[in-house]
């Protein structure tokens, strides 16, 4: 069965549609600090941008944003900050999408290798990425200072 997703590069006039979808990570975001994020990704593109999986309505079940770093160890890095899906109903096709997209996001970029954030709570999200082959590399720690 075709999934009945598609992954598309998110644009400028669909970032307040998204916003919802994007409070499923930070629940306070606000539109002007995501609309100044997302521009910033999209208007570096192809070496960052954020990918949308949008369904046939147009109505958008996860997204990506990406940066293209070069590394020491690893050479050229897709670099996943920033991930989020939903499944509605059960359905896992937004997951299952957004784990091929990412291999081929990396393709397309000619990149070595895939380093994906999530937050401790992305338990499910986890799971579908270490089914496909992603392994646990490191531990971020976050300290908020002054300047936030």
């Amino acid at each position: 069965m075709p999934s009945q997703f598609r992954a598309v590069p998110l644009t400028e006039d669909k970032v307040a549609q998204v916003l919802p979808l994007a409070r499923s990570l930070q629940p306070a975001l606000e539109l002007d600090a995501w609309s100044a994020f997302a521009r910033r990704r999209i208007d570096g593109m192809p070496r960052s941008g954020i990918i949308g999986l949008q369904d046939q309505r147009g109505y958008f079940h996860g997204l990506l944003a990406y940066q293209v770093r070069d590394e020491l160890a690893g050479g050229r890095t897709l670099a996943v900050d920033w991930t989020t899906s939903i499944q509605l109903f059960g359905e896992a096709d937004a997951a299952t999408l957004l784990v091929r997209e990412l291999d081929a996001l990396a393709d397309r970029l000619e990149c070595a290798a895939i380093e994906i954030r999530l937050k401790p709570g992305q338990r499910r999200l986890r799971q579908w990425l270490q089914r496909a082959g992603h392994t646990l590399q490191g531990v971020v720690l976050e300290k908020r200072t002054a300047a936030d």
